[in-house]
Parts: C-alpha cells; structure tokens; sequence
C-alpha cells in the first residue's frame, strides 16, 4: 500500500544528508594535501591561509574603479581597508606626484617589454624575500605612500595585501596597465 513498512529508496531526511555533507567537509579540510589533490588547489588553500582576508581578485578585464564600486569593492580584495586611490588613476597619479613608491609588480620579463616611468619592478612573488628593498625605498615609514600595479590588477592585489601585512598604512592597487599608463598620462 502506501504507506508500506518497507524503507523507500531515500531513506535518509534533508537533515540527515546536510549533516552528512558538513561532516565530509569538515574532515576533508582537515586532511594533509595528497597528490590527488590538484595543484591549483593545494595553492589557493595556502595562499588563503597565509592572508584569510584574501578572498576574491578582480575579475579580469573588468578592473574599473566604477565597476568594482558598483558591486561595492572598494578594493582588490574584500578584507582590505577602503583606499579611494584603487582602480583609480587619478588618485594614483595624486599619490606618485606627492612622492609614493611607484612598484610594478609583474614579472622581470614583463616589465623588460615597457612599464610606466618611475616604477619599480618588484615582482610580487619575490615581495617577501625583497621586502627590504621597499623598506629601504620607504625610509622604513610604514606611514609611506606606496602604488601598485601590475597587468590586470590581481597580482597587485596580492602584492598589497601582502605590504600591509608588513605593516605599510597606505598601499593603493592602481589596477593593470591600462590604468597604470592612464595614470602616467595624467602626471604630464
């Protein structure tokens, strides 16, 4: 009949498999990384436990000041401070007039093809070994304007998330080239 004794086929409540998805969750972020887990994985995981308030780059292509404002980022990354100098050129080109540290955060490669004039290269990857070099640069004023760009603006998101960890107050992402270049146009 229809209300048989006989178990159906789903015999677990939603309840049951929620609690059950959170549990497989829980353990599998408690395992140590094994080769079966992707490399882009095991680097996402370190990379957001070494800066938990990393959460999300910009999107690439879509790094405009007025598009990150109107899904209201003030910034690369959601954890960080507001900064009205982020994706914006004109703010940047304000701060490198007023004396800020101009890095260019790509590759060495990258920046052997052409960079803004007046930057730094620094890649961003080699920020943590090279940081005395931004502390030499900054007179070891954590107080220092500091600029950062790179091709998109994810890298140099990184690299400012990273400097203010360090300890460094006013660290802006001017974005990619494209803004950056904009931002040399404006300091002419």
């Amino acid at each position: 009949g229809l209300h048989s004794s006989k178990r159906s086929e789903f015999p677990h409540s939603h309840f049951d498999i929620m609690l059950r998805a959170r549990l497989f969750r829980t353990a599998a972020l408690q395992r140590p990384f094994t080769s079966a887990v992707p490399k882009h994985v095991q680097a996402a995981t370190l990379l957001l436990t070494r800066f938990p308030s990393f959460t999300s780059p910009p999107r690439f292509g879509g790094g405009r000041a007025h598009k990150l404002q109107g899904r209201g980022m003030a910034s690369a990354s959601a954890g960080q401070p507001y900064n009205p100098s982020d994706f914006d050129p004109v703010s940047a080109a304000s701060l490198v007039k007023q004396g800020a540290l101009l890095l260019d955060v790509r590759s060495e490669m990258e920046f052997s093809d052409g960079s803004v004039g007046g930057a730094k290269n620094l890649p961003h990857d080699e920020l943590p070994i090279r940081i005395s070099e931004v502390t030499a640069e900054t007179g070891g004023k954590h107080d220092h304007k500091i600029v950062v760009f790179c091709k998109s603006g994810v890298r140099s998101g990184i690299a400012k998330e990273f400097l203010m960890a360090q300890g460094y107050e006013c660290v802006a992402n001017v974005g990619g080239l494209e803004e950056a270049e904009e931002m040399e146009n404006l300091m002419n």
